[in-house]
């Protein structure tokens, strides 16, 4: 078997194949890109980048970019804007290398094939993978939110909340799962969620999903009905997670867009809902009955006392022939 050196021997390779040198200095990044080295300094704080990781001319490059968006917004946004492209950079970086790791490398490893040779091959086919995957997932997704009917009311109301409908959903008993199985049978159950949730928010450019945490999913829509419809399809049994059903909360309101995430009452109601769901069932605010009655089969709970919130007596919305059944 191939003896693996330390992780410095391990990357030089790939560093020498698909990174630039490291040549250029904070104020040589400014200067050729005519962005003011202290907003530079702030935004590269945000994106996590020291100076000693300015890599050659693709430094310039997006110093460049960064100008560019500097005439049209504020330093605050762009730094915020910074901020939460280093996460989803972070996390599409993380899934790159689990799959290289759990795929290939530690199969080669175990058949004695040369480790730093396969990581270098597999690091080169991804990189413009991963790019270009990326960029178009963004203008996908933006072009999605973009397409949002609340367009109009966020520039007529520029300091006000958008009016939408948020819904959470998440694995029932997910904690105790965890617990009863490796890290392998975690993976394949945290996938078949993520996909299909990503499944049911697909049927509409009026359907979001900002987020994934953990074992929960965040959804937004701009028509309370359509968000109904697609929590119920989520909350259908699926032979995937057959032994760790979903369940779901939602509401709606005035919400704030901040950084990539929503915030609001009507968010902390929707998430709070959730852990009061039952398994396959979705949670709604009393006050959707109006909007959600002429379409689903709605019915009050008992009350409930939410942390935070208060008494609530949520609606279990089904669809019709469900409830008839």
């Amino acid at each position: 078997m191939t003896e693996v050196g330390d992780g410095e021997d391990l990357l030089r390779p790939l560093r020498e194949r698909i990174i630039e040198p490291r040549n250029l200095t904070m104020r040589q990044v400014a200067n050729r890109s005519g962005l003011p080295v202290a907003e530079l300094r702030e935004i590269y704080a945000a994106l996590g980048i020291s100076e000693e990781e300015l890599h050659g001319e693709s430094a310039v490059e997006e110093a460049v970019a960064v100008r560019v968006a500097r005439g049209a917004l504020p330093l605050p946004a762009v730094v915020r804007l910074a901020r939460a492209r280093r996460m989803a950079a972070s996390q599409v970086a993380a899934a790159d290398v689990a799959a290289v790791r759990h795929e290939l490398l530690v199969p080669l490893r175990d058949a004695g094939v040369d480790v730093p040779a396969v990581l270098v091959d597999s690091a080169t086919r991804l990189w413009p993978m991963s790019t270009q995957l990326f960029a178009n997932a963004h203008r996908r997704a933006l072009e999605r939110l973009l397409s949002l009917s609340v367009a109009a009311d966020a520039v007529r109301e520029p300091e006000a909340g958008l009016p939408l409908a948020v819904g959470f959903v998440d694995v029932v008993g997910y904690t105790r799962f965890s617990a009863m199985v490796d890290p392998e049978g975690l993976t394949r159950t945290l996938e078949a969620f993520e996909q299909h949730v990503l499944a049911a928010a697909s049927r509409s450019r009026e359907l979001s999903v900002p987020k994934f945490i953990g074992d929960a999913a965040m959804l937004v829509a701009t028509d309370t009905v359509l968000l109904a419809d697609a929590l119920l399809d989520v909350v259908e049994a699926v032979p995937e997670l057959a032994e760790t059903p979903l369940r779901a909360g939602m509401s709606a309101g005035e919400i704030l867009p901040r950084g990539g995430d929503y915030f609001g009452p009507p968010v902390n109601l929707a998430a709070r809902l959730t852990d009061y769901a039952r398994p396959q069932t979705v949670l709604a605010d009393e006050d959707l009955r109006t909007v959600l009655e002429p379409h689903f089969s709605v019915r009050r709970i008992s009350r409930l006392r939410l942390h935070g919130i208060g008494i609530r007596r949520p609606l279990v919305v089904r669809r019709p022939e469900a409830a008839e059944g």
